[in-house]
């Protein structure tokens, strides 16, 4: 009974995940040689300082991984972000690695695809 309830339960949060994955409003904020960089504006949480969004890396170089999920916290008032999730997916859609991170806030890089992340995050309308 126990394993019976343990599948259901695996399988709901896949599904979960593939329909985060395939809904929401995505915007490409980002699209580089090898991977695009989406976020979904429906997960925009929090205050003007501080932001979380959920990003979608799409992989076009292909190996085991298709794409990930990211939760990300900016701090639009210093310019500094952290992921606090990372699932990366398979082309199945199926979850290969999960990563949940208490890391330090980090400042955002000039010109990199997180410049782009916190500008479209921190902005009135994004």
């Amino acid at each position: 009974m126990f394993r019976l309830l343990s599948a259901l339960l695996a399988f709901s949060l896949a599904a979960n995940g593939i329909a985060s994955a395939e809904a929401g409003s995505w915007v490409t904020v980002r699209d580089d040689p090898r991977i695009t960089y989406q976020l979904d504006i429906t997960t925009l949480r929090g205050t003007p300082a501080s932001r979380t969004i959920t990003m979608r890396r799409l992989f076009k170089v292909r190996d085991e991984r298709a794409y990930a999920l990211d939760t990300l916290e900016i701090d639009c008032l210093t310019n500094q972000y952290r992921f606090r999730d990372i699932v990366i997916y398979d082309s199945d859609h199926l979850v290969t690695h999960r990563y949940r991170l208490t890391d330090q806030f980090c400042p955002v890089p000039p010109g990199s695809y997180l410049a782009s992340v916190r500008t479209t995050a921190c902005s009135d309308r994004p």
